[in-house]
């Protein structure tokens, strides 16, 4: 005989004999019997804990003779090998196949997609029967601890989606595990995270929000990791305007085909965070995609509230000394904290990007020439890339 039961959004037993006939059994305090004892230890308890567990409203002899007539039930629908009755201990007689005991394994091998997959909806859902209290309360435990497995699962397999640059599938995992538990911050952090590394300015807008109505319906205070999440979302709109294709911009289709390359670039960058200096080339043909590529990358880290500057050089600006790396001057000296550098720093600074005036209205620009020139603008890029 072979038992399969099914406990994650739904309760259900079925048995398939030898001869392939199949049967079935719905919810109930049998059924619940049978996933109790296929989900603890050894799958077998005493009588005396089945009684309690599912008849604590009547005395002991009344939990005793119900739970017998439930033993003589479970075999006349579901068949006689079914249950190992021996002496004061009852359990299972075959081994069964349980969706909660396939997505705790998955879970444990960190197998995240599957694990994902096989969470089909909160275990043992809306069960509820007189006398069955510490079986609910059991179940509520269970149920808590289940979905804060799916949670982590969904967490970490959003985020392989994200270095993969499948922000689609990322926003929706991310959706998902929010619905699941809209009471845990973190799920909307997800959320918001991922609509942001896809460029989807107005949906990280939309569920900031709906992130906010929600919090205040709840009177819920948001911890200081939401109140960042909620500024980054504010503050990205759309993409910068001259790293933007259009006007749908803000929008961004799905990376398809260079999946791989994103997640190489983002490896370098994550090296590049620990401390290893990595200076990383990418070339192809025209219209391959390489300035999408980089887009994405912004965007994916600004997500995770990392400062990233794109910076394009025009061709037509090559004859101009330093244009470049002026433009980089200027972009860095838009991050707060940027007023800060030192006064020869700042009139460096002024020299090579002369818009940056208001910015630094006390310092006299720099007259140096030559290899001086040079050095000093060197130096003030690094102080002024340590100030944000």
């Amino acid at each position: 005989m072979h038992l399969t039961l099914s406990t994650l959004g739904t309760l259900q037993a079925s048995t398939t004999d030898a001869q392939g006939t199949t049967r079935q059994l719905s919810r109930g305090k049998p059924v619940a019997m049978l996933a109790y004892l296929a989900c603890i230890p050894g799958h077998k308890a005493s009588r005396e804990h089945l009684a309690s567990l599912l008849w604590g409203d009547v005395d002991s002899e009344a939990a005793r003779q119900n739970l017998r007539q439930t033993i003589w039930y479970l075999k006349k629908r579901l068949g006689d090998g079914l249950l190992d009755v021996t002496g004061e201990m009852i359990g299972l007689a075959v081994t069964a196949a349980c969706d909660r005991a396939d997505f705790v394994l998955a879970a444990q091998h960190a197998d995240f997609a599957a694990a994902v997959q096989r969470y089909t909806g909160p275990f043992v859902p809306d069960f509820a029967a007189p006398g069955a209290s510490e079986f609910e309360q059991w179940c509520e435990l269970e149920r808590r601890r289940l979905t804060v497995t799916f949670l982590r699962c969904a967490d970490a397999l959003a985020r392989q989606f994200l270095s993969e640059g499948k922000f689609r599938d990322a926003q929706e995992l991310a959706r998902r595990a929010r619905d699941v538990d809209p009471m845990d911050q973190a799920t909307w952090r997800l959320l918001l995270e991922t609509m942001v590394a896809g460029s989807d300015g107005l949906g990280a807008a939309s569920e900031a929000e709906h992130f906010e109505a929600f919090l205040e319906r709840e009177e819920q205070e948001p911890d200081a990791a939401s109140i960042a999440a909620l500024r980054t979302a504010r503050r990205f709109p759309s993409l910068p305007r001259t790293a933007a294709t259009g006007p749908s911009a803000s929008i961004a289709a799905e990376l398809v085909g260079r999946e791989t390359e994103f997640s190489h670039v983002l490896s370098a960058w994550e090296q590049a965070r620990s401390g290893t200096s990595r200076v990383l080339v990418i070339t192809a043909a025209a219209g391959l995609g390489k300035s999408r590529l980089l887009r994405d990358l912004q965007a994916r880290l600004r997500a995770s509230r990392s400062r990233c500057l794109l910076v394009r050089a025009n061709p037509g600006d090559r004859h101009l000394s330093g244009g470049f790396v002026a433009e980089v001057a200027s972009q860095i000296a838009a991050l707060p904290g940027a007023a800060a550098v030192s006064t020869g720093s700042a009139g460096v600074l002024i020299t090579l990007a002369p818009a940056l005036a208001s910015l630094y209205a006390s310092a006299a620009p720099d007259r140096s020439e030559g290899e001086e020139s040079v050095r000093r603008r060197a130096l003030a890029l690094v102080d002024l890339s340590r100030m944000p």
